[in-house]
This record gives structure tokens, C-alpha cells and sequence, in this order.
């Protein structure tokens, strides 16, 4: 592992081959739903990994929501048998 700094806001890490940009930010949470998400996490213990999970989750969510909207709108030929996979 590796880290390059950029300013004092920014840092690369490189783990494995895999490169990622860290920003340092501060903000203002609300206390309670903190507590509540650690109610529902019972491997996760600093509220950057809670952060980051939820960041996690919250685009996953968002790319299943895209592609339910394409319901419908996606046409397979006559002869496409989903199940001959």
C-alpha cells in the first residue's frame, strides 16, 4: 500500500493494484440516526466505515433503481430463451 498526498486534502492509495482517491471533508451528522445505523451494524465501528458503507449502499441502490426503469422498454427477440443459459 502506498498513499500520495495532494494538498492536505486529497490522498491516492493504491491497495493491490486498485487505486483510490481519499478526500478529508467534515461534516455535521445527525447523532441519532448514527446511533440507529450502529444498531444495524454489528461488524462496522468508526463512523468513517459507517460513512462509507452507507455511500456504499446508497449508489448501489440508486444503479438497481436505473435499471428497474427500463422495465418494459427492452425488446428480445422471438426465439430468446432466458432460461438456456
Amino acid at each position: 500500500m502506498f498513499i500520495k498526498k495532494y494538498r492536505d486534502e486529497i490522498a491516492e492509495v493504491c491497495y493491490e493494484n486498485e487505486i483510490v482517491c481519499i478526500m478529508r471533508t467534515n461534516i455535521v451528522l445527525n447523532d441519532e440516526l448514527v446511533d440507529e445505523a450502529f444498531k444495524y451494524s454489528q461488524t462496522i465501528s468508526t463512523k468513517r466505515e459507517l460513512i462509507e458503507i452507507a455511500l456504499k449502499e446508497y449508489v448501489d441502490n440508486r444503479k438497481r433503481k436505473n435499471i428497474r426503469e427500463l422495465r418494459g422498454k427492452i425488446k428480445f427477440g422471438e426465439n430468446y430463451d432466458y432460461k438456456a443459459n
